[in-house]
């Protein structure tokens, strides 16, 4: 502890060490203040260096009140290679490759004697790139680090397969669902207390995963731009500041004094450090023997950190001792940071060690070791651990209102996992009256777990001062069964609300929201006056989907100019999408549109729409000649319109006519038995005219071409002498 440098204002205390814990990697506390440590005591190749389990989880208690752990008991042994535990129910989860699975002790002997594998198929990779876990998430799902390996999993409960390859996921143990999500974690996926998702891999101590894979999904033709974003303004292997002495590396030399180990990133979820540290980041670096910390501060829709001006050369906490191995680091229930110490000579993989200092190396010196410390602040008298579980129904939800991240998450557990609808009914009213901003949204997210929440406390809390309330409440309204017409009102008002981060929840959301109808038009809300940023952009994209976007066309028509060219371009887009759905209902409608007689007044708008029109049917393989003959009077007459009424009027009849042969317009594409009507220029010749010609990108024009009769196409063919060789080419293919 001696050779241990923390900031000025903090002492360390150690609270456990061998033999009461060896070779700790990661912990959590239940509701009964047992302290549960995942130990890999068999890295790196095993007990025997050939691959023999040795992995172990055991609880520590403190019998005598005083701080410190002074009781340790085997749970698990013999596990191959385990990384992740957490309180579950009964027992616990652990995460131990290629597995995820329960374990209880139902005899009361202090060892587990029920073990449930839940999802299984995790690859086996390198002991430091293993699935890993556990994280509470808002949402009440668990969440997880794909740790870089991947794997197809199969949940045991349901037989459902997911492939998590290039993904972090999440799961429901009791329902067996998993889920993958965006990012993929080496180790260590955390949260912050308003539910943004962070991870790392050694190289890069902290990204934030700005959208969700659960939404993006839904629209099978989005293609969403990448969302994993450096959090630090000094991204990647930055510079780290250690006291140790500096050893001969093994490889990579230009990795000395910068970040080759960074795990366990974590955002401080307490307020006992004070106000500076409060959502402080902090990231383990085991090869230099240090905890390195960074102020983070919000960016528009993602986060950006910095050193403290006061560590801008040093850091957090640093050892002179070269053993020191600190690889997890997380928030206490007593709002200190508890971090453990793995304490090995070696903390490198041998895979990226060379042969022959492997010879010279003690790989697995030091595996009877280890220690757990905390971080306790100078002058101020500890907190103690919580009994969640003597508190009753109503003491839970009264323990809602804590500043602890760790209190609120396993409390909001407690209260869905106990079932008890009484806790609804407080639970509403603190999610509306409760002081403390977390303790109104995580009273929330209770209700919601409950199934109790109303559409009035969903209402007020989107009129919730702060910003991170009014956020959730627009994801919660996702879980209502009903969206009232006072609740659409005030969604409707939220596309002006000014935290980004409300914004994008609502773009994500109006997809899930009521019944596409009411889908309908917060979304043509938002298209209508888009922001041009292209996450948001992303999350409304992906609330589109075949079930509403023809809804949303008639919307935007409603809510918009659509005789103004700015409409165009969206209505193009959405137009395109509802026929990549496979949707008719709007074809009618952009028929309509498209003879709209105040298009006579642009050639170059009719063209556009009338291109978009065509395009999409060519790709559908359906013709206007088919719609008409198949579809009801309103999509004759309509088709009829287009057909005969919108082609502005000409005095040229020699640029209508600039080769030989009667002129083709749309008319053709309805197939025979229409006249002409006298005085209309052909829409074929207008499309192959000069003016045209420069205009028009020839693709589209064969595009028409093709949804016309054979002497139409002819019409585009004859004028091949005034194209380009490409466009002239172009031509020869019909």
């Amino acid at each position: 502890m001696n050779s241990i440098r923390l900031r000025p204002g903090f002492r360390i205390e150690l609270v456990a060490a061998e033999p009461l814990v060896q070779d700790p990697v990661a912990m959590d506390w239940g509701p009964d203040g047992k302290l549960w440590v995942v130990e890999m005591g068999d890295y790196p190749r095993g007990t025997d260096g050939k691959g023999r389990a040795g992995g172990r989880v055991r609880f520590l208690e403190d019998t005598d009140g005083d701080g410190r752990y002074d009781s340790s008991t085997v749970f698990l042994d013999k596990l191959n290679f385990p990384n992740g535990v957490i309180a579950w129910r009964k027992g616990i989860l652990v995460s131990a490759a290629p597995e995820i699975f329960y374990a209880e002790d139902t005899d009361g002997d202090g060892r587990a004697d029920r073990r449930d594998v839940l999802f299984q198929g995790f690859v086996e990779g390198n002991q430091q790139h293993r699935v890993n876990g556990f994280a509470r998430g808002l949402d009440n799902w668990i969440y997880c680090a794909n740790g870089d390996s991947g794997g197809t999993i199969r949940s045991a409960k349901t037989g459902q397969s997911v492939n998590i390859g290039g993904r972090d996921f999440r799961i429901q143990p009791d329902t067996g669902l998993i889920d993958a999500q965006a990012g993929q974690t080496q180790f260590g996926r955390r949260r912050d207390d308003w539910g943004n998702w962070f991870g790392c891999n050694n190289s890069n101590p902290m990204w934030h995963f700005v959208l969700g894979d659960h939404y993006l999904r839904r629209n099978p033709h989005l293609a969403a731009p990448g969302s994993r974003i450096n959090v630090s303004v000094t991204p990647g292997a930055a510079p780290v500041f250690p006291i140790s002495r500096t050893l001969a590396r093994y490889n990579d030399p230009g990795g000395v004094n910068r970040f080759t180990s960074a795990c366990s990133p974590t955002v401080y979820r307490d307020q006992f450090y004070g106000a500076q540290f409060a959502g402080n980041s902090f990231v383990c670096e085991p090869v230099h023997n240090l905890i390195h910390r960074e102020r983070m501060a919000a960016n528009q829709l993602t986060f950006t950190s910095r050193r403290a001006t006061d560590e801008r050369a040093s850091e957090f906490l640093s050892s002179r001792d070269n053993w020191f191995r600190p690889v997890y680091i997380r928030t206490g229930p007593d709002g200190c940071l508890w971090f453990a110490d793995m304490y090995r000579a070696v903390i490198e993989h041998p895979r990226w060690i060379p042969a022959d200092w492997q010879k010279r190396l003690d790989l697995r010196a030091g595996h009877q070791l280890g220690r757990i410390y905390r971080i306790v602040p100078v002058g101020r008298s500890l907190r103690q651990i919580p009994r969640l579980d003597q508190l009753n129904t109503g003491e839970l939800v009264q323990a809602l209102d804590s500043p602890n991240g760790w209190q609120r998450d396993l409390v909001q557990e407690l209260l869905i996992h106990r079932g008890d609808r009484r806790a609804i009914k407080p639970l509403l009213s603190q999610a509306v009256s409760c002081p403390r901003p977390l303790g109104r949204l995580q009273s929330m997210c209770a209700a919601a777990g409950l199934k109790g929440l109303t559409p009035a406390v969903v209402a007020a809390a989107l009129a919730d001062k702060h910003p991170g309330v009014r956020r959730h409440a627009v994801r919660l309204a996702e879980t209502l069964t009903t969206i009232t017409p006072n609740l659409l009102k005030t969604l409707l008002s939220l596309p002006q609300d000014p935290d980004p981060q409300v914004r994008l929840q609502l773009a994500f959301s109006s997809g899930t929201l009521g019944k596409p109808q009411q889908q309908a038009r917060l979304l043509a809300a938002q298209l209508i006056a888009p922001e041009e940023q292209r996450f948001l952009t992303a999350a409304l994209n992906s609330s589109l989907s075949k079930a509403n976007v023809t809804h949303v066309i008639s919307e935007v028509l409603r809510q918009s100019d659509a005789s103004k060219p700015a409409a165009d371009a969206l209505l193009s887009r959405l137009f395109a999408l509802d026929g990549s759905y496979g949707n008719k209902g709007s074809l009618v409608t952009w028929i309509t549109l498209c003879a709209d007689p105040k298009l006579r007044k642009s050639p170059q708008r009719l063209f556009a729409m009338s291109a978009t029109l065509l395009d999409t049917l060519q790709r559908r393989g359906l013709s206007l000649s088919g719609l008409r003959a198949d579809g009801p009077p309103a999509t004759r007459q309509a088709i009829d319109g287009f057909l005969t009424g919108s082609g502005p009027r000409t005095t040229d009849r020699r640029q209508a006519r600039p080769t030989g042969g009667r002129p083709c317009d749309r008319r053709e594409a309805a197939g025979p038995g229409h006249g002409r009507r006298p005085g209309r220029t052909g829409f074929a010749d207008r499309m192959a005219g000069p003016t045209d010609r420069r205009r028009a990108p020839v693709g589209r024009r064969v595009s028409l071409a093709t949804q016309w009769r054979p002497r139409c196409a002819k019409r585009l063919i004859a004028v091949g002498p005034g194209y380009s060789p490409h466009a002239a080419a172009k031509c020869s293919s019909l």
